[in-house]
């Protein structure tokens, strides 16, 4: 359906949740940089909050036309480690980058590179992998260290998409915000059937 439907599958999305809800598209890398830009013009009308990685990763300079549309731009697939971090940042290609515990290397790693994003003025906020609890633990852990972390929400939600997940008692949260626990670690335990199962 392309960038027609695309933009039909926003519209219907917006109508659904109504004029004031926040909401964002995520292409995925998906689109040219004439068809991305054709979508942010289209779906303006619709209210949209962010455009995530428009067109190819590795298309940055495609990335920094799109922010001249007056949209935030995300990059996600544009940034693993801390040398795509500054490949963005040198490219003026993001004005947000969506970093991920698994993705940056771990917990440090992850904090660091935020760092380095907000050091140049760039907003972060966390991705997903659909980690369960115990990963969720951990971006939780990231976000709350972060110097400077984006309005636009994190992706800390992983656990939603499963039946069932590892904690012995899921983290403490509303759907909208979720909480650091006070123990110590990451804050969390696990299910004492999955540990007597592992052992």
């Amino acid at each position: 359906m392309g960038v027609d439907g695309d933009v039909e599958r926003f519209a219907h999305a917006r109508q659904l949740v109504g004029e004031k809800t926040f909401l964002g598209m995520d292409a995925n890398g998906g689109w040219s940089r004439s068809e991305a830009a054709r979508a942010i013009r289209a779906l303006t009308p619709y209210g949209p909050a962010f455009a995530e990685q428009p067109v190819r990763p590795d298309d940055l300079a495609g990335m920094r036309s799109l922010r001249d549309l007056g949209l935030p731009v995300v990059a996600d697939e544009s940034v693993f480690g801390t040398d795509d971090l500054v490949r963005v940042v040198e490219a003026g290609a993001a004005d947000v980058v969506s970093l991920y515990v698994g993705k940056s290397g771990g917990p440090g790693r992850a904090v660091a590179m935020a760092g380095l994003a907000s050091a140049f003025g760039l907003d972060v906020l966390i991705g997903s992998n659909g980690e369960l609890g115990l990963g969720a633990a951990a971006q939780l852990h990231v976000a709350a260290a972060l110097p400077r972390l984006s309005a636009i929400p994190s992706d800390i939600i992983g656990a939603h998409y499963y039946a069932e997940d590892i904690l012995a008692e899921p983290l403490a949260g509303d759907g909208a915000v979720v909480r650091l626990g006070t123990s110590p670690g990451l804050g969390v335990t696990l299910r004492d059937d999955l540990l007597r199962e592992f052992r």
